[in-house]
C-alpha cells in the first residue's frame, strides 16, 4: 500500500514491463505504476523493503515523493523522495509524514 505525489515520466514503459511480467492494474496512474514496480523487486529479488525502494528509485524517471507500507512489515512506513518535498516529523512518540 502507499501514496505518491509527483509524476513519474517512465510510468508507460515501466507499466509495460509489469503487465509482461504478470501484473493487472486497476488504473492508469503512475502511483499504481511505482507501487508495484517496489513490489516486483521486492518479490522477485527476496529483498527487504529499502532495498526495494532503491530499485524502483533507479528505474523511475521524474520528480516524486512517496510512502509505503508492506504487510510483512506491519507498523512500519517507508517513505522516498526525488527532487519533491516532502517532511518527516517525530513528536510525543507520534511521526508524520507530508507532502507538499
Amino acid at each position: 500500500m502507499g501514496v505518491h505525489n509527483g509524476i513519474i515520466e517512465n510510468y508507460e514503459e515501466l507499466r509495460d514491463k509489469l503487465l509482461s511480467n504478470g501484473y493487472s492494474f486497476y488504473s492508469t496512474t503512475d502511483t499504481e505504476v511505482a507501487i508495484k514496480l517496489v513490489d516486483y523487486y521486492y518479490k522477485k529479488y527476496k529483498i527487504g523493503p529499502i532495498d526495494a525502494i532503491n530499485r524502483m528509485m533507479v528505474r523511475v524517471r521524474g520528480s516524486y515523493a512517496l510512502a509505503l507500507m508492506f504487510k510483512d512489515y506491519p507498523g512500519e512506513i517507508y517513505a522516498a523522495r526525488k527532487d519533491s518535498p516532502m517532511v518527516i516529523g517525530v513528536a510525543d512518540g507520534e511521526s508524520f509524514i507530508a507532502f507538499l
